[in-house]
């Protein structure tokens, strides 16, 4: 069988009821240790016969239905802004511009817009071909020899 969220809901609910039959965390927490540890092994075998998953599977939903019954359910904080996580926004500011760490701002926008008039791949295609079309210069060329930069031949 897959494993999937509803799958994992299914393995977890049958761990919580199988948790409240023995007697819930409160009455797991009060046993002894040896006690205890032979409850645990009890569960995870029933959670294993009712819900015919693996064994590491039914310990996992077993233990995470525990937590869960001990301290609640924590909210899922995955993904998004966390609460001051950041720099402060400015009063006039309400998000940060995105800004290339490449190109000056606005010839990013500028090689997207060429990128789709010309119909190319991405906006890089278009800072090649630009970059090729100044390299033509004789000039330019013996320069950037000179720096150890070797133009190639032009793929325009």
């Amino acid at each position: 069988m897959t494993n999937t969220k509803v799958r994992h809901l299914e393995i977890l609910t049958i761990a919580k009821k199988t948790i409240k039959a023995a007697g819930g965390t409160k009455g797991i927490d009060a046993l002894e240790q040896d006690e205890r540890k032979e409850i645990y092994e009890q569960m995870i075998t029933r959670v294993v016969k009712e819900a015919a998953c693996g064994r590491l599977a039914a310990r996992n939903n077993v233990a995470k239905a525990l937590r869960q019954d001990r301290w609640g359910v924590m909210e899922d904080n995955q993904g998004g802004s966390r609460p001051g996580a950041g720099r402060p926004l400015t009063e006039n500011e309400e998000k940060r511009r995105r800004v290339s760490t490449r190109l000056a701002p606005g010839y990013l926008e500028m090689a997207k817009a060429i990128a789709e008039v010309k119909g190319l791949q991405g906006w890089g295609r278009a800072v090649e071909m630009a970059l090729d079309k100044l390299a033509d210069d004789p000039d330019l060329r013996d320069k950037l020899a000179e720096l150890g930069i070797i133009v190639k031949a032009s793929f325009v």
